[in-house]
């Protein structure tokens, strides 16, 4: 996965090889997407060796309705645009959100359809 960020860099997943990834599919205009923004930024701010990093990756809006949206809750995480919908199809990301948990190895561990929110 080769994707562009918010800021024009490129964001890659082989990037990541030794991390704990949490890939996040989402989109400013789900609710349970926005209810769980806080509890993966806190996730993301919270790991002081960065070994669990949180991948957001927006699906398919407008770069200027998703700059505002992540300038207004001032996340930390990255944030992937993915434009033509290439990684949600690759990734099966049809409700939305969608995350995967992937391991140091790069293996998929798990997939949670719906908002992750703190107990």
């Amino acid at each position: 996965m080769d994707l562009a960020s918010l800021d024009n860099r490129r964001i890659r997943l082989a990037d990541y090889r030794g991390k704990t990834v949490i890939i996040n599919f989402w989109a400013t205009w789900c609710p349970p997407c926005k209810e769980e923004m806080p509890a993966l930024d806190s996730l993301s701010r919270n790991q002081p060796d960065h070994d669990e990093v949180v991948l957001s990756i927006n699906a398919s809006e407008n770069t200027d309705t998703l700059g505002r949206f992540v300038k207004a809750g001032k996340f930390s995480f990255p944030v992937a645009l993915d434009p033509q919908g290439t990684a949600t199809l690759q990734y099966q990301a049809i409700n939305l959100p969608t995350s995967y948990f992937v391991d140091a190895q790069d293996i998929i561990r798990e997939k949670v359809i719906g908002a992750m929110t703190p107990d």
